[in-house]
C-alpha cells in the first residue's frame, strides 16, 4: 500500500495502470488508516483519515480518494494481494464497513518500522456487499494466478473477467443436472445489494471445483499460447 502515490486526471479520476480495469466506484465512504494496538508500543503514532471520499476497486488495487485532500492525504492506495483478513461488519449504531489488514509497500509514505497497518472502509449510502463480493473474487483470482505462476515459471496475465457466481433456480424453471463450467459462467450476476435476492448459504455440490477447472482450463490455454509463440 501506498500514501498519495495514485497518479489523478485533471478532473479528479484515477488513471489506471497498464491493463489494469476499474471495477467498482463508490462515493460516500470514509477511510481510517491506523497502526494495530500491538504494534503502538514504541512506535510513533501514524494514522490517516478521511471522513467522506470515493473508493474503487479496480483489477489490480483497493484505491480511495478524499473529497477534501490534505497534504497528509491526498490518496490511498492497495494492492489487492497485499490486503488480508478481510471481512465486512455492522455495529449497533453506524453504517456498513469494511476492513482488514494491508501490508505497506517500500517508499509508500508509511514508516519502514511499521510492518502492516489497519484499513477501515466506512459505506455511508451502501455499497459494502458489492465491494466485498467483488474484491473476493479478484483476489481469489489473482491468488490461483499466482500460484499457478510459481508451479510453472512463467508469467500469466490474471483473466479480466470476474468468477461465475452461483445464482438460484428461480420457481417455474429448468435446468440439467449436468451443467459445464461455460453454462454456469454465462449466467448473469446480481450482486448491488445483499438483500437483493434470498440465496442458500451455500453453492450447489462441486460448484467451487466447476469454477476452478473452468479457471484452470483458460490459464492452461493461455500457457500453450505463449509456449507456441516462443
Amino acid at each position: 500500500m501506498s500514501i498519495n502515490w495514485v497518479t489523478l486526471r485533471d478532473n479528479g479520476d484515477i488513471v489506471p495502470l497498464d491493463n489494469e480495469r476499474i471495477r467498482l466506484r463508490i462515493n460516500k465512504v470514509s477511510l481510517d488508516l491506523t497502526v494495530p494496538k500491538a504494534l503502538r508500543q514504541g512506535r510513533e503514532p501514524f494514522s490517516r483519515k478521511s471522513d467522506n471520499g470515493t473508493a474503487y476497486l479496480t483489477t489490480r488495487r483497493v484505491i480511495y480518494i478524499p473529497s477534501q485532500p490534505t497534504p497528509e492525504l491526498k490518496s490511498f492506495q492497495a494492492w489487492i494481494l497485499d490486503c488480508q483478513d478481510s471481512y465486512v461488519h455492522s455495529p449497533l449504531i453506524g453504517a456498513w464497513y469494511w476492513a482488514g489488514t494491508v501490508r505497506p509497500s517500500p517508499g509508500g509514505g508509511v514508516p519502514p518500522d511499521i510492518p502492516r497497518l489497519n484499513l477501515k472502509l466506512t459505506f455511508r449510502e451502501g455499497g459494502h456487499y458489492d465491494f466485498y463480493q467483488r474484491f473476493e473474487e479478484l483476489k481469489e483470482r489473482m491468488e490461483h494466478v499466482r500460484q499457478l505462476q510459481q508451479e510453472t515459471g512463467q508469467f500469466i496475465n490474471i483473466p479480466d473477467e470476474p468468477l461465475p457466481t452461483y445464482e438460484p433456480r428461480q420457481p417455474g424453471t429448468s435446468e440439467s443436472n449436468n451443467l459445464d463450467p461455460n453454462t454456469l459462467a454465462s449466467r448473469s450476476r446480481s450482486t448491488s445489494s445483499a438483500s437483493q435476492n434470498i440465496r442458500p448459504d451455500e453453492p450447489p455440490p462441486a460448484y467451487e471445483e466447476a469454477q476452478a477447472q473452468q479457471l484452470s482450463m483458460r490459464l492452461e490455454g493461455h500457457i500453450r499460447d505463449e509456449e507456441e509463440r516462443s
